[in-house]
């Protein structure tokens, strides 16, 4: 089956679900051919398996910076002048028509780095809403042909939709296939933004459980409990009240052999770290910054504790459901999460973790406390998380689902 994915970046450290969805299809037989509008980060994922992606990547090098991509548009114009008719290169650029996708330049870089030869395709798979625009234009306009499969993940519902407008996506649940939510809550946001019911599967995200496990173990006499938070350092992984929990829980608990590490990088690395400074937490809390997948599953290992206090940040972004909490319950260990989007789905409160109220320090010093104090609850919790992902959010098995899905719709619009 002849596979188009398309993404913003390919493969990038906070979309590994992505990277692990394209060597799975690509495992179950099919072509999978990956268009990046810019070129992602190579560096920590490289083995045998993945670095046989890199000749099936379509990469339109789109730069960030607007200006840069505005100066560089004379590559793409000429990539599509030389594949296509002029009137095609005079549509792509029609922001009356195509909107954002056309203003920002997308379709026009993406558009350019298509030749006529690989245009026609089984399935086209859009990660995240604003591709899935991308992807029924480009197919409108000929550049695509195939049935248009879009996965909403978070922000593309939330924050994307508050930024261009309510009826931002009206061209997209009119003229696309098949709406990928990756839960129940985000299902019905879908609805509510005009998609129709009868298009929408709730289709979750997964990890593989073989590769995260054998952690929640105590620690021996003299160790240290261990937390553990993995994420972006952006306002939505809410990082700023976790860290702000464990400076009053140790304060209540002076001389508790505690540490709290942080693995991710962002843009508020410097505030969170002046926050660390500024709670005298600095022999506490770690912000270790970016690793890779060996580094993670090692410290999910030896952890005790995985906090995720997820937020609705003040531009509206939120979570699908973090791919993180799914390796922390794969591991075994116990999670302390927040009633946001869809986190609720995954983390059964007081059965696989503890929720809490989003930017609640008071109920997260509480949860810590319980955990802390009560190492039968954590191993309890803990083996009830890892059951939980092997049975919903096994990997392999969501992969083979997915395929269903391709192969059922592309064999209807064959018929």
């Amino acid at each position: 089956m002849r596979t188009l994915v398309i993404v913003d970046s390919f493969p990038t450290v906070s979309e590994t679900f992505i990277l692990d969805q394209v060597v799975g299809l690509k495992k179950l037989g099919h072509s999978v051919t990956v268009l990046s509008l810019s070129r992602g980060e190579w560096t920590s994922y490289i083995d045998g398996t993945e670095n046989q992606l890199r000749n099936q990547i379509l990469n339109a090098d789109m730069p960030q910076n607007v200006l840069n991509r505005f100066a560089g548009s004379i590559i793409p114009v000429v990539n599509v002048l030389r594949e296509w008719p002029l009137l095609k290169m005079l549509a792509i650029v029609n922001p009356v028509r195509y909107g954002v996708t056309a203003s920002t330049l997308r379709l026009l870089y993406a558009a350019g780095r298509i030749t006529s030869e690989e245009r026609e395709y089984d399935a086209i798979v859009a990660h995240y809403g604003n591709n899935g625009l991308l992807a029924i234009y480009l197919r409108q306009l000929g550049f695509l042909e195939g049935p248009v499969f879009t996965f909403f993940h978070g922000y593309d519902v939330s924050r994307y939709v508050l930024r261009h407008g309510r009826s931002v996506y009206r061209d997209l649940w009119k003229l696309g296939d098949i709406f990928f939510a990756v839960s129940d809550f985000q299902a019905s946001q879908l609805v509510q933004l005009g998609f129709p019911r009868g298009k929408i599967i709730v289709h979750r995200m997964g990890v593989d459980p073989s590769q995260f496990q054998g952690g929640g173990k105590d620690p021996v006499p003299g160790e240290a409990i261990r937390l553990l938070s993995v994420g972006r350092l952006v306002e939505k992984k809410g990082f700023e009240y976790s860290i702000r929990a464990v400076g009053k829980f140790l304060g209540r608990n002076p001389g508790l052999n505690l540490s709290y590490e942080i693995i991710g990088d962002g843009i508020l690395r410097q505030s969170l770290s002046l926050l660390v400074h500024e709670l005298d937490l600095v022999d506490i809390v770690k912000l270790v910054g970016s690793k890779d997948r060996g580094y993670i599953a090692g410290k999910m290992r030896s952890s005790h504790i995985f906090i995720a206090p997820s937020v609705t940040a003040k531009d509206g972004d939120r979570e699908g459901i973090p791919v993180s909490i799914m390796e922390a319950m794969a591991t075994g260990l116990p999670i302390i999460s927040t009633w946001h989007a869809g986190i609720p789905e995954l983390v059964e409160d007081g059965r696989s973790g503890i929720l809490v109220k989003e930017k609640d320090v008071a109920d997260l010093i509480e949860a810590i406390g319980f955990l802390v104090n009560h190492p039968e609850s954590r191993s309890v919790l803990g083996k009830d998380a890892r059951s939980k992902i092997v049975r919903d959010h096994n990997q392999m098995e969501l992969n083979s689902q997915l395929q269903s899905h391709l192969t059922g719709l592309a064999h209807d619009m064959q018929v």
